[in-house]
């Protein structure tokens, strides 16, 4: 059970109101995210890899983390990111999971969802149990979604848009990747502020997330 799993963990919730990140999401995030976020990471190609990076950031600030609803959570790559997979609670796909994810949520610090998953229904349930437990939920996808209710600004407390700029390697999206330059925009966030934009690597040549240089670009 779900419950037994994580019951050594539950005392420890997050005691600030933001996490902050040393990393190259300070970029996009220079004040950090508030605990009760819900997060949307859109795109055709990169969305999980940002995923793991929000995922070993939290690791690095000693939240708990946990994926969820995942059918290939791809945990070697989420290792070589530099997640400790030993401190990532995994939740697999359930046909009744609305109670179990609460609980998960309820838990962890940190939780990211595949939004393929998930209902409207769901996702709204999901982020009011965010907004209560202060925790931070990650809803990503690996193809755009047109369901416009279900993109609604109402759910989510910021947004995120992945465009693939240059991809190098060989086989382009179903080959060996070396390494891919991004366009990552924060359509937007808590605040309601214009678009911020940046171009990273996602990953770079060493397998991690980068911010690009000028020369790069």
């Amino acid at each position: 059970m779900l419950s037994q799993g994580i019951s050594n963990w539950q005392n420890n919730m997050p005691q600030d109101n933001k996490i902050y990140f040393q990393g190259a999401l300070r970029t996009i995030f220079p004040e950090g995210i508030l605990f009760g976020s819900t997060i949307q990471i859109n795109g055709f190609q990169g969305t999980m890899s940002l995923t793991f990076e929000f995922l070993k950031e939290a690791q690095l600030s000693n939240k708990i983390t946990a994926l969820a609803l995942i059918k290939e959570p791809g945990l070697a790559a989420a290792h070589e990111i530099g997640i400790n997979l030993n401190n990532l609670l995994i939740f697999p796909k359930a046909k009744d999971a609305l109670k179990e994810i609460k609980l998960l949520i309820t838990a962890a610090d940190v939780v990211a969802i595949s939004q393929s998953a998930l209902t409207t229904k769901l996702l709204i349930a999901l982020s009011k149990t965010a907004k209560f437990s202060k925790s931070i939920v990650i809803v990503f996808n690996s193809t755009f979604l047109h369901n416009t209710q279900l993109l609604s600004k109402d759910i989510f407390d910021y947004q995120l848009l992945i465009k693939t700029i240059k991809w190098e390697g060989l086989g382009i999206e179903s080959g060996f990747l070396k390494q891919r330059l991004v366009k990552i925009t924060l359509t937007k966030d808590k605040y309601n502020r214009k678009p911020v934009s940046a171009y990273f690597w996602l990953p770079n040549s060493s397998g991690k997330f980068s911010l690009a240089t000028n020369q790069e670009l």
